[in-house]
């Protein structure tokens, strides 16, 4: 396997990503990496009809808190990679995965009210 693809079309490289992509493909071969993986594109499916489950915005919310909740103020990849040699007992292998993916590889699924906002922001800019 060379490359791993996520929702969006985003994919992790093998050889441009060559630190991460072995620990990202170990870690999605697990349970809890593949059902982490299973999550995001079941989340992309639930958006894109626009009406999402409540478990799916639930999921989406608990998405959005670890990626960019106060403890982890939106880090970017090499902050996560330093903060993990800085605290190794806060961000574990599994949570610097999870959090590598949702930094790096997931654009998160639009809300319909979002995606109903964006839409008039564009209106509004093709009329000018």
């Amino acid at each position: 396997m060379e490359e791993i693809t996520f929702p969006h079309g985003q994919v992790l490289h093998h050889k441009k990503e060559q630190y991460w992509f072995p620990l990202i493909q170990n870690y999605i071969h697990t349970l809890a990496g593949a059902k982490f993986y299973a999550d995001m594109f079941w989340l992309e499916w639930q958006y894109q009809g626009g009406k999402p489950t409540d478990e799916a915005v639930q999921l989406r919310s608990k998405l959005f808190q670890l990626k960019g909740g106060p403890t982890r103020l939106n880090l970017s990849v090499d902050d996560l990679h330093s903060e993990s040699i800085r605290n190794p007992s806060e961000y574990t292998p599994s949570c610097v995965l999870r959090l590598y993916i949702l930094v790096s590889r997931w654009d998160a699924p639009v809300t319909p009210q979002g995606h109903e906002h964006r839409t008039a922001q564009k209106e509004d800019r093709d009329r000018e």
